[in-house]
C-alpha cells in the first residue's frame, strides 16, 4: 500500500508548492486534448493566475499544470509567460479591452462585472467595468488599479453581473474602468428610438466620456412609480426580475441539467448553516464546468482545427462559415448556460431577502422607501451571503443569523441583559470585537451611502464608528462602565458571550465542517481556539493585514528571537499564511519551519492532533480524494520525517474515522451514478464525446478508495493497540516517530 499512497502524495502536498512561486514554466502541446500545456515548476503567482485564466487557461489540480485551446493568442501568450517567469513571478503584462460598451442598457443587461479595490490603507473603492468575465475584468481592473493608485494598491474582488443598484448608482457616478490606452470617445446617443438627453456628457478622470442618456420608457416607469401611493412604495421592494422572467428562467435552468440545491424557503425550514448558503453557487457552478462548459469547450477547439486544416478546395469557404457558425451556436450556448446560474442565484438572493424583510416586521422593524429597504437588503444578504458570516458564525444556522442581524441593523438603543464571565480573555475579545465592528461600518458606509443626500446619514455612521474605537482602546474598569450604561451594542456582547470566548490552546481539538477554495471538508478536527481564516486557509478572500491587526493583534509581538516561546496554537496561525513576513509579521518562512522541526509532536499534541504514524489526515486542497497516514506525509519530501509544519499547513485529521468511510462510499456511489449518465447503454461504454470525462471520473473513483483503505487501515489498528506495540517491541530501525530514515535504518533504508 505504501508505493500506492505516495503518488498522490506528490501531487496534493502543497508544501513543496507553496514555499516559493513559479518561475520556470515548460510549455508543450497535446496532441490528445487538441490543446497546449504550461507545466510550471510551482504555482503561479496570484497576479499570473487571472492572466491565465483569461487567456483560456485552465489549471489541473495540481495548480502546477495549465492547460488551453491551441490558438495563436494562446502560443503566444504562453511563450511570453515563458519569457518573463524568471525575472517577474507576475508574469507578461496583459492588456485587455472589456466586451461591452460603457451604456447604460448594458448595466440592465448585466453585462459588466462589479469591482471592489482594496488599497494598503484600508480604504475600498468600488468601479464597473463592463466585462462579464470574472478573469478579464479581475485583469482589466488590477491594470487600473495598479496605474490609478500606484504602491496604496493592496488588492481587489470582482464580481460578475452582481450588485445591480450600485451598479446603477457607479455608472451615474462614472466609475467606469475604461481599456488602457482608450482614446475619449465621442458621445453618442443611443441607438434605440425615442432617447431623450439626462445630462450634459461628463468626463472622468481618464478624461473619457459615457453615454447618460434615458430613454423614454425609463422616463415614463418613473412617472409611473410616483403615482404608486406612499404606501405600497414605503411597504414594497423591487425585485430584480419580473414574476414572467424568473418563471422563465427557472423553466430554462431546469431544461439545461440544473437543479436547484435548495431555495430560500427550505434554508429557513431545514435552519442551514449559513455556510451554506454562503455557497450555494459551488454546486451549479460545478455541474456547468463539468456538464456544459468542458464538452463545449473541447468541440469548439474540434471545429477551429478543422477550420485550420482545410485546403484551398471547391466551396471552402462556405464550409468554413458553416463551421464558425457552429463555433458561435456553442459559444452563445455557454454565455446562456452561465447566464442562467447566475440569474438563478440572483432569483434565491431576492427571495432570500423577501424573507428576511418580513421577519424584521415580524419583529416590529419596518424600513420604509426605496433608500432604507436597499441599504437594509444590502446589509442583511451581504453579511449572510459574504466574507462576514464564513469568518464569524459559519456554522450558525441562518434563522439565528437573521435574527442577530436584523436587532443588529435596527439598533433601538435598549439594554443588554448579558451574563457572560469576565476575565482577561472576555476583554481583550470585547475589543477586539469593537474594532472589528468599527471597521464594518466604515466598509459599508465607503460601499453604500454614496452622493450628497446620504452625507448625514454618512457622517453619522462614521461617528458611530469612531466611537466604537474609542471604546476598545479604554481599561477594563470603563469597559464595565459603558456595558452598564448600554453603550457596547449587545450583540458585539451576544458574539463574546462565554461561548464564544476562545478556550485554551491546551484544549482537545474539536470537529469542524470545513470548505477550503472549491473543496468541502466535512468532519475534520480543528484545534480549540483557531478561528477563520486559519481553520481552512481562506485568506484570498479576506484584506490579511487588516484581519491580523485588529482581531490577531498578538502575532505582530512575535518574532524570530521569541519564536522558540510562540504556542502551539500560535505557531499554528504563523504556517496557515505560509510567508508570514508578506502580513508584516517579523517571521520568515525557515525560521518558522525549523521551529516546527524542533518541537512539532509537542506543538501537536498541545493542539489536541493525533501523533500516532497511521491517523488518517485530509489534504485540505483535494478533499477525500487525498487521505494518508501522517507517518507518509511526514517523510514525503524530508527522510527524516520531521515535517510537521507540511502537515499543520496542509493537512487536517480526520475527526471520525467510521464517518470518514460513510462520507467516502457517498462520494464513490455518486461519481459512479454520473459516470453512468455518460455511458452508452448499447456498448456498455462511454460515449466518443464523453470520454475524457468518465476518465476523470475513473481517476476520482480512484483517489477514493486509495483514502478508503487509510481509513480501514486505521480503524482495524486502534490507536491503543499501535501505542502498546511501540512501548514493548520498540521497532530499533525506526525514529522516535516510529518512521524509517535514512539515519536510523541506515544499509537497511532502500529494502524497506
Amino acid at each position: 500500500m505504501n508505493k500506492k499512497r505516495q503518488e498522490p502524495s506528490g501531487t496534493n502536498s502543497k508544501a513543496s508548492i507553496r514555499q516559493k512561486l513559479a518561475d520556470t514554466v515548460t510549455v508543450s502541446e497535446n496532441p490528445n486534448r487538441q490543446g497546449i500545456e504550461l507545466q510550471f515548476n510551482a504555482e503561479p503567482s496570484l497576479e499570473l493566475q487571472p492572466k491565465l485564466r483569461a487567456m483560456g487557461f485552465r489549471h489541473s489540480k495540481s495548480q502546477t499544470m495549465w492547460y488551453g485551446d491551441n490558438t495563436p493568442q494562446a502560443r503566444e501568450f504562453a511563450e511570453k509567460v515563458k519569457e518573463a517567469l524568471p525575472s517577474s513571478s507576475e508574469g507578461p503584462e496583459l492588456f485587455i479591452s472589456p466586451s461591452f460598451e460603457a451604456v447604460k442598457t448594458n448595466v440592465e443587461k448585466r453585462e459588466y462585472s462589479y469591482v471592489l479595490i482594496t488599497l494598503q490603507d484600508g480604504q475600498i473603492k468600488s468601479y464597473i467595468v463592463f466585462e462579464p468575465s470574472k478573469p478579464k475584468a479581475e485583469v482589466i481592473a488590477t491594470n487600473f488599479a495598479r496605474q490609478q493608485f500606484g504602491e496604496n494598491f493592496f488588492m481587489l474582488a470582482a464580481k460578475p453581473r452582481m450588485h445591480i443598484r450600485e451598479a446603477k448608482v457607479l455608472f451615474d457616478e462614472g466609475k467606469i474602468i475604461y481599456p488602457e490606452g482608450q482614446d475619449a470617445p465621442v458621445h453618442k446617443g443611443s441607438v434605440i428610438k425615442g432617447t431623450i438627453p439626462k445630462s450634459p456628457e461628463a468626463k472622468i478622470q481618464q478624461g473619457h466620456k459615457i453615454d447618460l442618456t434615458k430613454e423614454e420608457s425609463e422616463v415614463a416607469d418613473e412617472s409611473d412609480e410616483k403615482k404608486l401611493s406612499d404606501k405600497q412604495s414605503k411597504q414594497r421592494f423591487k425585485r430584480l426580475h419580473t414574476p414572467e422572467e424568473e418563471k422563465e428562467i427557472l423553466r430554462q435552468f431546469a431544461e439545461h441539467g440544473f437543479m436547484r440545491p435548495f431555495s430560500a424557503q427550505e434554508a429557513f425550514d431545514k435552519d442551514l448553516p449559513v455556510i451554506d448558503l454562503a455557497f450555494r453557487y459551488v454546486e451549479p457552478m460545478e455541474y456547468f464546468r463539468d456538464h456544459i462548459e468542458n464538452l463545449r469547450r473541447e468541440k469548439i477547439q474540434e471545429l477551429r482545427e478543422q477550420i485550420k486544416e482545410m485546403k484551398g478546395e471547391r466551396g471552402i469557404n462556405e464550409k468554413k462559415n458553416s463551421l464558425k457558425e457552429d463555433i458561435a451556436q456553442l459559444e452563445a450556448e455557454l454565455n446562456k448556460a452561465e447566464q442562467l446560474v447566475q440569474d438563478e442565484t440572483l432569483i434565491f438572493n431576492d427571495d432570500l431577502f423577501e424573507i428576511i424583510l418580513e421577519k424584521a416586521k415580524q419583529k416590529g422593524y419596518s424600513p420604509e422607501g426605496e433608500n432604507e429597504i436597499s441599504s437594509f437588503r444590502d446589509y442583511v444578504t451581504t453579511n449572510v451571503l459574504d466574507n462576514r458570516a464564513i469568518e464569524n458564525y459559519h456554522k450558525d444556522p441562518v434563522t439565528k443569523v437573521v435574527d442577530d442581524l436584523i436587532d443588529e441593523y435596527f439598533r433601538k438603543g435598549e439594554k443588554p441583559t448579558y451574563a457572560g464571565v469576565k476575565g482577561k480573555a472576555f476583554y481583550e475579545a470585547l475589543s477586539s470585537a469593537l474594532k472589528s465592528k468599527s471597521n464594518a461600518i466604515k466598509s459599508y458606509v465607503i460601499n453604500n451611502l454614496k452622493g450628497s443626500r446620504n452625507e448625514a446619514e454618512r457622517e453619522k455612521r462614521f461617528k458611530e464608528a469612531d466611537e466604537l474605537w474609542g471604546y476598545s482602546l479604554k481599561p477594563d474598569s470603563e469597559m464595565d462602565k459603558l456595558i452598564e450604561e448600554g453603550k457596547i451594542p449587545h450583540e458585539i456582547l451576544n458574539e463574546i458571550g462565554e461561548t464564544k470566548i476562545s478556550p485554551s490552546p491546551s484544549t482537545k481539538a474539536i470537529a469542524e465542517d470545513l470548505k477550503s477554495g472549491d473543496t468541502f471538508l466535512p468532519n475534520v478536527l480543528v484545534p480549540a481556539g483557531a478561528k477563520e481564516p486559519f481553520l481552512a486557509n481562506n485568506f484570498s478572500i479576506y484584506d490579511m493585514k487588516a484581519i491580523i491587526k485588529n482581531n490577531f493583534p498578538h502575532l505582530l509581538k512575535i518574532n524570530e528571537k521569541n519564536l522558540s516561546k510562540a504556542s502551539a496554537l500560535e505557531m499554528f496561525e504563523l504556517v496557515q499564511m505560509a510567508h508570514p513576513t508578506d502580513y508584516g509579521i517579523k517571521v520568515g518562512r525557515s525560521a518558522m519551519l525549523n521551529e516546527w522541526e524542533k518541537r512539532g509532536k509537542e506543538m501537536f499534541e498541545e493542539l489536541g492532533y493525533p501523533t500516532d504514524t497511521i491517523y488518517p489526515y485530509i489534504n485540505i486542497y483535494l478533499g477525500y480524494e487525498s487521505i494518508e497516514p501522517l507517518g507518509e506525509i511526514l517523510s514525503d519530501n524530508n527522510k527524516e520525517g520531521n515535517e510537521w509544519w507540511a502537515v499543520a499547513e496542509h493537512c487536517r485529521p480526520i475527526a471520525d474515522a467510521q464517518k470518514g468511510l460513510e462520507i467516502i462510499n457517498e462520494l464513490i456511489d455518486k461519481q459512479k451514478r454520473e459516470r453512468q449518465t455518460l455511458v452508452n447503454p448499447k456498448t456498455g461504454k462511454p460515449k466518443l464525446e464523453f470520454k475524457k470525462l468518465a476518465g476523470d471520473i475513473a481517476h476520482t473513483i480512484e483517489n477514493l478508495k486509495d483514502s478508503k483503505e487509510v481509513l480501514q487501515h486505521y480503524l482495524a489498528n486502534p490507536p491503543e493497540k499501535t501505542v502498546t506495540r511501540a512501548k514493548t517491541q520498540p521497532d530499533p530501525l525506526a525514529n522516535e516517530q516510529g518512521v524509517y530514515t535514512e539515519k536510523t535504518a541506515g544499509k537497511n533504508y532502500e529494502s524497506i
